[in-house]
């Protein structure tokens, strides 16, 4: 009893750690694609419990359910920070800096 109790516990707090992750990666711009480390990205959860099936590990297949419903729910805020984040990038490159007049 105490065994799957234990068991139980390790599954709950495992659930959605690749939603987790991928919501901790930075976001990447056009520059930064030649950086071996990943963006934040929609489905980002499913694809990293993907990453941990092609790599053996079998918790991805425990996961993968849960970052599912998880990366579903937080699809709104993916969306925002990497909205946010690029209408940044495009001001920083076409909005020319404001000179401050002298008197």
């Amino acid at each position: 009893m105490m065994r799957k109790i234990i068991l139980y516990i390790f599954i709950i707090s495992l659930c959605g750690c690749g939603t987790i992750t991928n919501l901790k990666r930075p976001v990447l711009f056009k520059t930064d694609y030649d950086t071996p480390e990943k963006g934040i990205a929609y489905y980002g959860g499913v694809g990293f419990d993907i990453d941990m099936l092609e790599e053996n590990i079998a918790l991805g297949v425990i996961d993968m359910p849960f970052s599912f419903v998880f990366d579903t729910l937080t699809l709104p805020a993916v969306f925002f920070i990497k909205s946010s984040a690029q209408f940044t990038e495009y001001e920083r490159e076409t909005v020319p800096p404001q000179s401050v007049p002298s008197y």
